[in-house]
Formats: C-alpha cells, structure tokens, sequence
C-alpha cells in the first residue's frame, strides 16, 4: 500500500503506531563513532515546534508510521538569508523501495518552497542508498561532513608528509 504523505505535529508523530519502532531503527542504523548515539529530543522538537521554526512531515502506511522528515529554516550567514534544512529524515527500511522516501523528500521540497526557502539542503549517510536517489533527482553533492571522535585525549592526529600531498593522519 502506498505511503501517505502529510504535515504533522511532533505530538501526533509521538503518539503515532509505529513511531517508537521507526526511531531505534534510525538509532540503531545512525550510530557514528566518537559521536553520541543519536537520540531524538522530542523536548527540543515541540520547542522548536512552538517557535515555529521547525515543520514535521510523516509518511504512513496501514495506519502506522514509516517515515518523518522535518525541516528548519535557519538564517545562515553564509548566503545571508534562511535555507531550508532536513534535520531529520527517517524511512522505515522495508518501505525504501516503495517510493515512499521519494514522496517523503517531494513533500518536503515542496514545505521549503511554502516557507520561501531558495533551497533544501539535505544530509545523509554516504553508505546508504539515499545519495544514489538525490542525485536522480536533481540533488547535487556540494560538500561531505567529516567526524572525529574527540573523546579520548590522544585522538589529535599526526601531521605526515609525503612527496604529493601533506594531510592529518
């Protein structure tokens, strides 16, 4: 059955069947070393929510829930105004070949072009199946995030260089 796609509040989203399943698998699947576990803030998602700074999109299915998405529109100084930015954006893994993820993202350009955002930046797990899909789609990868565990002390990294290149190992 096909995914319906709809705004929603961070109320109904938590109250939603399925929503509790949906989040410790995008736990357990987002896991970065060196980086804290991820754990939805649904305390920090209502606040932003009262503020009206962030904007939820859900997908389900059945009556249960098989993905979110949701947006913040920041002012960032770097282009001097507010671009649309997916915060969160979770899909069930049975419901990624569905099309259901491809409905979620459409939803969300469409909430950006509502909010006057010039853009919708995206973030995903290069590992994953997603970039593939938002280069389909007329996304283009304009930069990577870079992480480093920043826990133990002797985690700084050793200048070396070499005949072409120097860089921190």
């Amino acid at each position: 059955m096909a995914a319906i796609v709809h705004s929603t509040t961070v109320a109904a989203l938590e109250a939603s069947s399925g929503f509790s399943e949906l989040l410790q698998e995008y736990e357990a699947e987002s896991l970065i070393p060196g980086v804290p576990s991820p754990a939805v803030n649904l305390e920090s998602l209502r606040q932003l929510e009262e503020a009206d700074a962030i904007h939820v999109l859900a997908a389900t299915s059945e009556g249960r829930v098989i993905g979110y998405l949701a947006i913040l529109a920041p002012f960032l100084a770097h282009y001097g105004r507010a671009v649309a930015v997916c915060d969160s954006f979770i899909m069930s893994k049975a419901h990624r070949d569905t099309g259901d993820g491809l409905k979620l993202i459409r939803a969300a350009e469409d909430k950006a072009r509502e909010i006057g955002a010039p853009g919708l930046l995206m973030t995903v797990d290069l590992a994953s199946e997603w970039p593939e899909l938002l280069w389909r789609i007329g996304y283009e990868e304009r930069s990577r995030v870079f992480t480093k565990n920043l826990s133990r002390p002797d985690n700084r990294g050793a200048l070396i260089a070499d005949n072409t290149t120097t860089r921190l190992q």
